[in-house]
């Protein structure tokens, strides 16, 4: 109590029925979020919660720092927003979704900002190592999200962080602001980008989604519109990030190739589907039907990432040295950045295949190991706790940490 008074946070305002101390612009991304209706002076109901002229003068002050986008959103929680998001599409209260559609401009815009941070960084380090070309980083911008909503997802209480953030990935990128949906018949589906979030989440929630998820077809369809992409670029390489968003049950054909199947393959049966011996029919997982594909058609093969949604569900959807591959999980935004810029590189393979040079330990390596994080790691060290109690161990992470970054 004493901590919040001296720092006077909002909910002490609040309680206190303090309108005139409260400066919307200076509220946290979650406290704006979590209070909008205090905030903006309505019920639960969208009616007027109070008519006292200090509350209605909170409401047209917290109204001027949406239209002035002024207020925070940067610091939000991804699933907290795209479940707000999901209850209110068939809110009428539009004061309400003035501010959460805020809200989420400046996320996104945090987000962007990130990643062009990032991106020049890694760029200045291949000029300063002599720009060679086939040492450049990957773009993050040219990007591609396929977002499954299907009824597991429903059922995993996944569908609607998917949606958000396949239409951050969809917003930031340079490949013509589309997306894939996963399902029996991919589609491209294409927003704008200055729409308002309502608008374009109920836009990809009422996509023609249904039956099951083929990634084979979602692939095709991927190339197909890379093929058209080339013939107005000829200098275009396919060099892209695909991020699949999708909670790890895929078609049994995902592993085996069995077309004639449609039941969903069980991640926790994958003895068959993972057979050691390659030589037989059974081996043939969509990775190598991908990187055969995408190869025949001229294209290097995206870099791939599937990002499974839903914990509850393991999936293996490749081999952790596999190149060109990663591997994400959870619901957040937070691992978007460093899941855009972990591929710097792209080489052709001894199969002839031109793939992204990273695989899914390097890129959880290059995560965790990022040089943003130093001064924590030297923290843990100088605990000299746990594993680190030891300076042998001390010194062996050290080194191992030196060796990755190099």
């Amino acid at each position: 109590f004493i901590l919040n008074t001296i720092i006077g946070t909002v909910e002490m305002k609040m309680s206190s029925i303090n309108y005139k101390d409260i400066d919307p612009t200076k509220i946290t991304s979650g406290a704006s979020l979590k209070y909008r209706k205090f905030l903006m002076n309505v019920d639960f109901e969208g009616e007027v919660r109070s008519n006292d002229p200090e509350a209605i003068a909170l409401a047209e002050r917290t109204i001027k720092a949406v239209t002035d986008n002024a207020i925070n959103g940067a610091g939000l929680d991804s699933v907290k927003l795209s479940n707000v998001i999901g209850k209110t599409l068939c809110n009428s209260d539009a004061t309400e979704k003035l501010m959460i559609n805020a809200q989420f401009n400046s996320l996104f815009e945090s987000i962007r900002t990130n990643l062009e941070d990032e991106y020049e960084r890694l760029m200045a380090i291949w000029v300063e190592e002599g720009s060679i070309p086939e040492n450049k980083p990957l773009d993050p911008f040219n990007v591609i999200a396929t977002i499954d909503v299907s009824g597991s997802m429903q059922a995993a209480n996944v569908m609607n962080p998917a949606i958000l953030l396949g239409i951050i990935v969809t917003k930031l990128s340079k490949l013509g602001n589309t997306f894939i949906t996963f399902s029996t018949a991919p589609t491209l589906i294409t927003i704008n980008p200055d729409d308002n979030i309502f608008d374009i989440f109920l836009q990809v929630k009422n996509s023609g989604w249904g039956g099951s998820t083929d990634i084979d077809k979602a692939n095709r369809k991927l190339a197909g519109m890379m093929r058209d992409y080339k013939k107005i670029n000829p200098d275009f390489s396919g060099q892209v990030n695909h991020i699949i968003f999708t909670d790890g049950q895929f078609n049994k054909g995902f592993c085996t190739g069995w077309y004639d199947s449609l039941v969903t393959f069980s991640y926790y049966d994958y003895s068959e589907a993972f057979n050691v011996d390659k030589d037989t029919d059974v081996w043939n997982t969509a990775v190598n039907r991908m990187e055969k594909y995408f190869t025949n058609h001229d294209l290097s093969m995206p870099n791939t990432v599937f990002w499974n949604m839903n914990a509850n569900s393991p999936g293996f959807p490749t081999t952790g040295d596999m190149k060109g591959l990663q591997l994400a999980e959870g619901l957040s935004h937070g691992m978007l950045v460093s899941i855009l810029t972990n591929a710097c590189e792209y080489k052709e393979d001894e199969n002839g295949v031109m793939k992204a040079s990273i695989s899914p330990v390097e890129s959880f390596q290059k995560t965790i190991y990022h040089p943003y994080f130093d001064e924590v790691t030297k923290m843990v060290h100088s605990t000299a706790e746990g594993v680190y109690a030891t300076e042998s161990n001390r010194l062996f992470a050290a080194n191992f940490i030196e060796f990755v970054n190099s």
